[in-house]
């Protein structure tokens, strides 16, 4: 609230306090807070995009509280921005099974492509484009027609 001035004045110095209080009290919310924070940045709060940071906390999220399915995500994301195409893939991995449309339908594009190390493989490309579009994933159910004929 004290970040955006929400029925107090703004301090954001403040707000930051307490996130970064509750963060390292545990709280795993409050880490999660942080992680969006410095993946994107934020120029409302002048904070400058960190990726070393957003993994930092995403990371503390699986340490303390085993799989998470919002940290894989996160680091996901965190990998494929930095072009570890390894890293992307064993996070997108637990992600999708997590129940990540997103995720599902990148682990068809690189198993129909053959990237990141993974052999080509139409049948997984398939049952992963497949859990996607019964998502809702459209580019999925486009990309599992194309698949199919």
């Amino acid at each position: 609230m004290y970040f955006y001035g929400y029925g107090v004045d703004r301090d954001t110095a403040r707000g930051f306090g307490y996130l970064f209080h509750s963060a390292y009290s545990g709280h795993t919310s409050a880490k999660a807070a942080l992680s969006d924070i410095y993946l994107d940045g934020d120029t409302y709060l002048g904070i400058e995009k960190n990726l070393e940071v957003a993994e930092k906390y995403a990371k503390e999220i699986i340490t303390s509280d085993g799989e998470d399915w919002w940290a894989t995500k996160r680091l996901a994301q965190i990998a494929e921005e930095r072009g570890d195409e390894k890293r992307f893939f064993e996070y997108a991995q637990k992600s999708a099974n997590f129940g990540n449309r997103i995720h599902q339908r990148n682990l068809g594009e690189i198993y129909q492509d053959g990237r990141c190390e993974i052999a080509k493989d139409l049948e997984k490309s398939k049952y992963w484009y497949t859990l996607a579009a019964n998502q809702g994933d459209e580019k999925a159910r486009e990309l599992l027609d194309g698949l199919n004929k």
